[in-house]
């Protein structure tokens, strides 16, 4: 899911104009890229892979590779208008899924999921106002 985040980012870095967007989108690829990091490292302390054992895409707010596609190739206020509204989806998303380490005995991860949802639902604040403009 992150992963997803990352590459949306990417886009936003070669495909808007907009400083706000192109603020937004390096802070959610460098904070996204940490997290990544932490959790392969937590997969790897405790010996397992990476491999998920599920499709990637039935997770909520993954965008589609239709999705994908028409972002990547769009431009100037099409772009940022399909960017903020997908990324909010997305957080969303994430936000779903990190309800569920929320509460975790393990310290560790009710950090991390406090961390994940005060951060990403500032992003959704901000890309809401910045659509509101």
């Amino acid at each position: 899911h992150h992963s997803q985040a990352v590459i949306i980012s990417e886009y936003a870095l070669t495909n808007s104009k907009n400083e706000q967007i192109l603020k937004l989108a390096k802070q959610i690829k460098a904070d996204q890229a940490g997290e990544i990091m932490q959790m392969k490292k937590w997969l790897s302390d405790d010996g397992l892979g990476e491999d998920p054992g599920h499709s990637m895409s039935a997770m909520a707010g993954m965008l589609s590779s239709d999705q994908l596609a028409t972002l990547k190739n769009s431009k100037a206020d099409a772009f940022d208008k399909l960017f903020l509204n997908n990324m909010i989806e997305h957080h969303k998303g994430a936000l779903q899924m990190v309800s569920m380490i929320e509460n975790s005995k393990v310290a560790d991860l009710r950090d991390f999921a406090a961390t994940i949802s005060a951060a990403q639902q500032a992003e959704i604040d901000q890309m809401r106002k910045i659509l509101g403009n």
